[in-house]
């Protein structure tokens, strides 16, 4: 079946929505200002474009403005966006990359029911899945639009949580499929477009679709050089890491590169740890977790870098006592489902440094969870 014909069949299952008002704060702080547009004509959308065409199709975001009482145009300026009209090879990539920025602040979190995690109300509107449609139709026709429509349709389905109603599962597989087909075949005609922020924004929507990588060697050459090269900045790698576990714990079978993941623990380890936010290095803990062997060379050094970096950010109160308490015995959980026995030496080390702070600071320093405490749950992460 076609991806227009999936995509009818899940038009068929729609249901009215209303429209979806844009959350209060960019999703991409670190988005460089000079790439933002504000829009000047105020029948259009009230939002600011942060337009990548300088970018190599970098995935793009939309800020809803300040004015309160803007908010329903600008909720109902997603649908103009959707908009079949006036859509095709000259203006798809600026409309995706603006619906994007709208899912991206909108379906950050899709909604929870009975512990279950619901779908966008998103996947029910017809003007969607016809716009989605007709993008990927002409992503395959217009083979010189290069990576951005293919990327951005990527990210826009990874976030609404197809997967999550039975009715639309089957149908969703069957468009993911074409894109999937789709993407392969334009990396392979454009892999000079695949710069670090493209292959994270890829391995991220895979990694929330729970969806196996694609097999393109050169994606998988593009990645690594970029990864050999130090071209990802700390935070990157840390998203990275944490993309890369995350697909691990949805996929038995993916089994990451070693030499990606030790490459990025040593450019780490050199480095970027005391570079990394609270929330980066928290990332970094609970992610290496999911790596085991032939992979604990690398790894291991890393956990024990974390948790003694969050023992000297305490120490010099660049951390409250409970965040870092909280990020040792995430640290202290990934070592021990590695191996118990990892768990039990990292929670010696830690108690060393513990003791050594105390002395540096004048006991002014307190305890933190122990290995016990941190792996008396099921980890996040397990072989």
């Amino acid at each position: 079946m076609s991806s227009l014909g999936a995509l009818q069949q899940i038009v068929q299952t729609a249901r009215p929505i209303q429209p979806a008002l844009a959350a209060a704060q960019c999703r991409h702080p670190t988005r460089p200002a000079s790439l933002r547009k504000l829009c000047a004509d105020f029948t259009e959308p009230c939002v600011e474009l942060l337009v990548a065409s300088t970018s190599s199709g970098m995935p793009c975001c939309i800020l809803p403005r300040g004015n309160p009482a803007a908010r329903d145009a600008q909720a109902h300026g997603l649908f103009r966006l959707l908009d079949l009209t006036g859509l095709n090879e000259r203006t798809v990539v600026d409309r995706l990359a603006a619906v994007e920025g709208h899912v991206a602040n909108t379906c950050s979190a899709c909604p929870l029911q009975d512990g279950q995690q619901q779908p966008s109300p998103l996947v029910y509107c017809p003007e969607l899945s016809c716009f989605l449609e007709r993008c990927l139709e002409l992503a395959q026709m217009q083979k010189q639009l290069g990576l951005a429509p293919t990327v951005l349709l990527l990210q826009i389905v990874s976030r609404l949580n197809y997967s999550a109603d039975e009715s639309l599962r089957a149908n969703f597989s069957r468009y993911y499929l074409h894109l999937q087909v789709e993407l392969g075949s334009a990396v392979e005609l454009h892999s000079e477009a695949i710069t670090p922020q493209v292959a994270l924004a890829v391995f991220e929507a895979w990694a929330r679709l729970g969806a196996l990588p694609m097999h393109s060697r050169p994606f998988g050459l593009a990645v690594r050089d970029h990864i050999k090269a130090g071209r990802f900045t700390s935070a990157e790698m840390a998203r990275m890491l944490a993309a890369k576990a995350k697909l691990r714990v949805a996929r038995s079978s993916y089994r990451p590169c070693q030499y990606d993941i030790a490459d990025i623990c040593n450019s780490l380890l050199s480095s970027g740890l005391p570079k990394l936010a609270t929330s980066h290095l928290s990332s970094v803990a609970a992610s290496l977790g999911a790596f085991p062997w032939p992979v604990y060379q690398c790894v291991l050094p890393l956990l024990e870098a974390v948790a003694q970096e969050g023992v000297r950010r305490q120490a010099a109160g660049e951390m409250s006592p409970a965040a870092s308490s909280a990020l040792v015995a995430t640290a202290l959980g990934s070592a021990a489902a590695l191996n118990l026995r990892f768990g039990a030496e990292l929670e010696a080390k830690v108690a060393g440094w513990q003791n050594q702070a105390r002395l540096a600071t004048g006991g002014n320093i307190l305890g933190f969870a122990s290995a016990g405490a941190s792996t008396a749950e099921e980890p996040a992460y397990s072989r």
